[in-house]
């Protein structure tokens, strides 16, 4: 058995499809808890052992102004999909298993995305 490493809350989805869960999806997923270790990933009943994992992708984006990650896992030819809170874990720590980082850039509301623009932006011209 492996040695935790770390502890956080999570909303988690397993698919079989490959794309991001948008954020309405994402509010009706699982609840838990994502417990890593130094072999494997857990999130109640989910075990993914490091060397099942075909690919994991680690994502950041910011949504109203507010940073967010999302890991994304594949294994057992299921995508697991982690909505994670922002952490020193995420940004500098040093993950137990191999994953790319990638900048992911949201389309899901563009007009909230625009209109809140245009409001800051009255706000400091005014």
């Amino acid at each position: 058995m492996g040695e935790l490493v770390y502890k956080c809350k999570t909303h988690a989805s397993a698919v079989e499809r490959d794309v991001l869960r948008a954020f309405i999806e994402f509010s009706l997923s699982l609840r838990d808890t994502l417990t890593i270790y130094t072999d494997r990933l857990e999130c109640r009943d989910w075990i993914v052992a490091y060397e099942d994992m075909d690919e994991s992708v680690l994502m950041y984006t910011t949504f109203l102004f507010m940073p967010s990650y999302w890991l994304r896992v594949k294994a057992h030819g299921r995508i697991y999909q982690f909505c994670l809170k922002p952490s020193k874990f995420w940004t500098e720590g040093v993950l137990p298993f191999p994953f790319t980082r990638e900048r992911l850039v949201l389309l899901c509301f563009p007009w909230l995305s625009t209109a809140i623009r245009w409001v800051v932006a009255a706000a400091f011209a005014y």
